[in-house]
C-alpha cells in the first residue's frame, strides 16, 4: 500500500468517525435533551393552545426518532470502527440495526406530518380567522395527531419484514475462538422489484417528502403573503390577531429547516432505489451519510428555534428555571440590582393582558414597588 492509499484510508476513517459517529452522536444527545426540555416547557402552558399542542407532539416524536437513530446508527458504526469483536456486538448489533430502522421510519413520518399540521394550524389562524375556532379546535388537533400516528405506523409495518437474519459460526484468527455471528441481509420482500420500486421508492418518496414539501410550500407562501398585508395595517389589528402573527415565526422557521434537510433525504431515497443492485461508490456512501446527518439535525434543532423565535416559550422557560423565576417576577434580568430598578407599569399591563394579575393586584404591586424605590 503506497502513501496515497494510506492517506485515503486515514481520511476515510476520519470522515466515518466525524459524520457517522461524533456529529450525529452530539446532535442526538443534545437534541434529546433539548426536545425533553421543550416538551416540559410547552406543557407549562395552561391555555393549552393548538399551536403548543402540535409542537409538543413534534417534540415527542423527535425524541423517539433521535433515540432510535443513536442506537441504530451511532452505536453500530462506532463498534465497527473500533473493531468490537465481543459476543454482544456480534449478536446484538445486527438486530439493533434491523429492528430500529422501522421505528425511525415511523417517527420520521410522524415528525414530517406534524410539521405539516403545524403549518395548517397557522394557515387557519392567519388566513381563515373567521373559521379559526372551528378549524383549530383542540378536538380536531388531537384527532389529527392520532390519525397521523396511526397512519405512520400502518404504512411502515412492511419495513419490519424487509430484513432477515441468520446465525453463522466464525473463528477469530488471533485467538482461534469460535463465535456466533448474526448476519443481516435483505429479505425476500425487499428483493421484490414491485416492493422495492413502488413502495420503498415511489410511495415513500411521495408521501414522506414530495407531498409534504408541496403542501408546506403552498401553505407557507399564503401565510407569508397574509402576514405582509397584515403588518401594513398593524395598528388596526386586534391583539388576538397580533399574537397569532407573532406566534407564526416558530412554525415558519421549522418549515424552512425541514425543506433544507428533507430535500437531501428525498434525493437519497431515489439514489438508493437506482443503485440497489450495484456496488455503491464512495460518492453515494458519502452523500447518504451527509443526508442522514441532515435528518438528525432537523429533529435536534427544535429547542434552538423555540428559544430564538418564541417569546412565549422564553417566558415559560424563565419561569420554570429556579434561578430565573425571581428575576422574571420582578421584571429584571440577572445582574440587575432589583431594588435600584425603576418600576415599569407597562410590564404589569402586559401581565394583565396575559391573564396574570387583577386590577387590585396591580395597585398593591405598584404601591409596594414605589415604596421599595423610595427606600433606595
Amino acid at each position: 500500500m503506497n502513501d496515497s492509499q494510506l492517506n485515503s484510508t486515514a481520511s476515510s476513517q476520519i470522515f466515518d468517525k466525524a459524520v457517522g459517529v461524533w456529529l450525529p452522536g452530539i446532535f442526538c444527545v443534545l437534541g434529546i435533551v433539548g426536545n425533553m426540555v421543550s416538551l416540559a416547557v410547552l406543557s407549562l402552558d395552561r391555555s393549552i393552545s393548538p399551536t403548543f399542542l402540535t409542537l409538543k407532539a413534534l417534540a415527542l416524536s423527535d425524541i423517539i426518532l433521535l433515540s432510535a437513530a443513536f442506537l441504530q446508527q451511532v452505536v453500530p458504526i462506532y463498534a465497527m470502527l473500533e473493531q468490537c469483536m465481543s459476543s454482544l456486538c456480534l449478536r446484538v448489533l445486527p438486530y439493533l440495526h434491523g429492528y430500529l430502522w422501522p421505528i425511525i421510519c415511523i417517527t420520521q413520518m410522524t415528525s414530517v406530518y406534524f410539521t405539516v399540521l403545524i403549518s395548517a394550524e397557522r394557515y387557519a389562524a392567519i388566513c381563515l380567522p373567521l373559521r379559526t375556532k372551528q378549524l383549530r379546535s383542540l378536538a380536531r388537533i388531537r384527532s389529527s395527531i392520532l390519525f397521523i400516528t396511526t397512519f405512520s405506523i400502518v404504512f411502515n409495518i412492511p419495513k419490519f419484514f424487509e430484513l432477515s437474519f441468520k446465525t453463522e459460526l466464525t473463528q477469530q484468527p488471533m485467538t482461534n475462538m469460535t463465535l456466533k455471528v448474526v448476519i443481516m441481509e435483505d429479505g425476500a420482500l425487499r428483493r421484490q422489484p414491485l416492493y422495492r420500486y413502488l413502495y420503498n421508492s415511489a410511495l415513500y418518496a411521495v408521501l414522506m417528502y414530495a407531498l409534504p414539501l408541496v403542501v408546506l410550500t403552498v401553505l407557507n407562501i399564503s401565510i407569508v403573503q397574509h402576514m405582509q398585508k397584515a403588518r401594513q395595517r398593524w395598528s388596526e389589528l386586534n391583539r388576538a390577531l397580533q399574537r397569532e402573527l407573532k406566534a407564526t415565526a416558530v412554525p415558519l422557521c421549522i418549515v424552512v429547516v425541514f425543506v433544507l434537510c428533507g430535500t437531501q433525504a428525498l434525493i437519497t431515497f431515489i439514489l438508493d432505489a437506482v443503485y440497489v443492485d450495484a456496488v455503491q461508490g464512495s460518492w453515494l456512501q458519502t452523500y447518504t451519510a451527509i443526508a442522514n446527518l441532515f435528518i438528525i439535525f432537523n429533529s435536534a434543532v427544535n429547542f434552538v428555534i423555540f428559544y430564538m423565535f418564541g417569546s412565549k416559550f422564553r417566558r415559560l422557560l424563565r419561569g420554570a428555571v429556579p434561578c430565573c423565576s425571581l428575576y422574571a417576577a420582578m421584571g429584571t434580568r440577572p445582574g440587575t440590582p432589583i431594588l435600584r430598578r425603576r418600576f415599569n407599569p407597562s410590564r404589569v399591563t402586559e401581565d394583565l393582558q396575559d391573564g396574570g394579575r387583577t386590577s387590585c393586584d396591580v395597585q398593591s404591586f405598584t404601591a409596594t414597588a414605589n415604596t421599595v424605590i423610595k427606600l433606595t
